[in-house]
């Protein structure tokens, strides 16, 4: 029997991140002057968006509604600066802690039921993803390496990477979208690529010299260009595709 996994995303239309956080009547904004140099990734839960500025500054802006702006958190432990919502802090359902972070430093990025647009062309030698439960996190990259951890979550990628180590499950999506298979060579472009996906996963990918991929539990892989598949495993009716 094929395992069906089911996600449901909210697709938000791409925006700038100016023209996106805008205040209501309740919204305050703490400007935060706490980023530097030694800050080498962010990591986000608890339902945040957060908005990455590609820029030569650092600077960070969380907009959120006046009477919960105190509970929203920060530290920084190890190079990563993590945002979250205060232990015991209550957010009404309506409530919404939008985080704007203005940085060039960024090569981690960790994502936990949170949402996270890179506005402009990420450029970083190494990169490293994660997302979990029901994360979305979208833009534009240009690495060398590229490292991805998922799960039962969606990262769309443009742009490209050297070599890219996947590990995608739990019915995640990696790629320009599992509705536009077809829009592949707008996508993320490697040129080698070692993939591990299970739980009805979908990676849609180009890769120019070398794969190796392990698919299983219905999982799939879209491509439109590829080089050599230098080792290819299939379990539980998984599936290779060209989309021409």
């Amino acid at each position: 029997m094929r395992k069906i996994v089911f996600i449901i995303v909210c697709i938000i239309t791409f925006v700038s991140c100016e023209s996106a956080i805008k205040l209501s009547g309740n919204e305050t904004v703490k400007d935060l002057n706490i980023l530097d140099n030694n800050v080498e990734g962010i990591a986000v839960q608890d339902g945040f968006e957060v908005y990455l500025t590609c820029k030569n500054e650092q600077n960070v802006k969380i907009f959120a509604d006046e009477q919960i702006i105190s509970s929203v958190k920060h530290e920084t432990r190890n190079g990563i600066m993590y945002f979250y919502k205060d232990s015991g802090a209550e957010f009404p359902n309506s409530a919404s802690v939008k985080i704007q972070i203005y940085t060039d430093s960024v090569s981690i990025i960790k994502s936990l039921n949170s949402t996270i647009y890179i506005v402009d062309t990420l450029k970083t030698d190494s990169l490293v993803l994660e997302c979990f439960n029901l994360s979305l996190i979208k833009g534009e990259i240009e690495c060398q390496k590229l490292d991805v951890i998922t799960n039962s979550s969606t990262i769309y990628l443009t742009g490209s990477a050297g070599n890219a180590v996947m590990n995608v499950s739990g019915g995640s999506v990696v790629g320009v979208g599992k509705d536009n298979p077809q829009k592949l060579w707008n996508g993320i472009n490697t040129v080698n690529s070692k993939l591990n996906i299970s739980g009805g996963s979908i990676v849609n990918i180009n890769i120019e010299n070398e794969l190796e991929i392990y698919a299983r539990e219905n999982s799939i892989m879209n491509y439109a260009t590829a080089g050599v598949f230098r080792s290819v495993i299939l379990d539980d009716d998984s599936e290779i595709i060209l989309q021409k």
